[in-house]
C-alpha cells in the first residue's frame, strides 16, 4: 500500500497511503477492506463525493502479475447502489445464511468436495467507471477512464475456512469486460462483501473514519517528535555519536 496514488480526468491528485489505513490528503478517506480480504480497498473522495474501489495489486495493469479490477461510483451511482442494488445483495445473503439453508449448502459443498459455488447475477443496465493503471513520467498513476462500462457479477458462496468449514462467506465478484484487451493475463475480479459495504457506504461511517485518520496522523506526529527528542538526547546528553 506504500505507493503514490494519482487520479486524473475527474481528479488528478497525489495521495499516499500508510499501512493500508491513512491517506495524507484531506480530500480522501480510507474506508477499509472486508475481513480476510485486504486486497480490496475502498476510499471516499470528499471533493467529488465518489467511492473508489481499488485493488492493491494494480488496476488493469499489464506490467504486474495478477492485476486487479478497479472502479469508481459517483454520488448518484452510489445512492442508486445503496438504495436499490445493495438491499438485494443483502437479501440474498440473509436467505443463504438462514440456518436451515446454510446447513444444506455446507452439506452439499462438502459432499461434492467443493469449497465454493458461483452463480451469475443479472446486471442488465449497470455500468461503472473503471480505474486504470497508467505510466506518466516513469511513475505509476491511477486514471479514471472517461467512459462507463457494463459489468459482470457473480455471487460466490464460499466455505469459511476460519470457521473450520462450518460457516459460509457470501461475496460478489465484479468484472468489467472490454476495458482492456489482455488475452494472456488473468484479471482478478473485485470482491464485494455486502455486509461490509452496508457498513462503510454511510455518511456517519465516513465522518468517523475521517476522524480516526486525523487522530492517527496526530499520534504519528507525536511519535515522530518523541523519536526526534530521543536522538537529540542521545547525541547531546550522552554524546552517542
Amino acid at each position: 500500500m506504500n505507493r503514490i496514488i494519482k487520479f486524473s480526468t475527474i481528479i488528478f491528485l497525489s495521495i499516499i497511503a500508510y499501512a493500508c489505513a491513512i491517506i495524507s490528503k484531506d480530500n480522501f478517506v480510507y474506508l477499509g477492506h472486508p475481513k480476510s480480504y485486504p486486497d480490496y480497498n475502498i476510499y471516499y473522495d470528499k471533493s467529488e463525493k465518489m467511492y473508489l474501489f481499488i485493488d492493491k495489486d494494480g488496476c488493469f495493469d499489464k506490467d504486474v502479475d495478477g492485476p486487479g479490477t478497479c472502479f469508481a461510483l459517483n454520488h448518484k451511482e452510489a445512492d442508486d447502489f445503496v438504495g436499490n442494488i445493495l438491499p438485494k445483495m443483502l437479501d440474498r445473503r440473509s436467505k443463504i445464511l438462514e440456518e436451515s439453508n446454510k446447513e444444506k449448502i455446507i452439506k452439499y459443498l462438502k459432499e461434492s468436495n467443493r469449497n465454493a459455488v458461483t452463480k451469475v447475477i443479472d446486471t442488465t443496465g449497470i455500468k461503472v467507471t473503471p480505474v486504470k493503471d497508467i505510466e506518466v513520467d516513469g511513475k505509476k498513476q491511477y486514471h479514471l477512464v472517461s467512459r462507463k462500462y457494463n459489468v459482470k457479477v457473480n455471487l460466490r458462496i464460499i466455505l469459511d475456512k476460519a470457521g473450520k468449514g462450518n460457516d459460509l462467506r457470501v461475496l460478489y465478484s465484479l468484472k468489467i469486460p472490454g476495458v482492456i484487451d489482455m488475452p494472456n493475463i488473468s484479471l482478478k475480479p473485485f470482491m464485494l462483501d455486502p455486509e461490509f459495504l452496508d457498513r462503510v457506504m454511510d455518511k456517519k461511517y465516513i465522518k468517523d473514519a475521517e476522524q480516526r485518520e486525523k487522530s492517527n496522523l496526530e499520534q504519528r506526529k507525536k511519535e515522530k517528535q518523541k523519536f526526534k527528542e530521543l536522538n537529540h538526547y542521545l547525541d547531546n546528553n550522552l554524546e552517542v555519536k
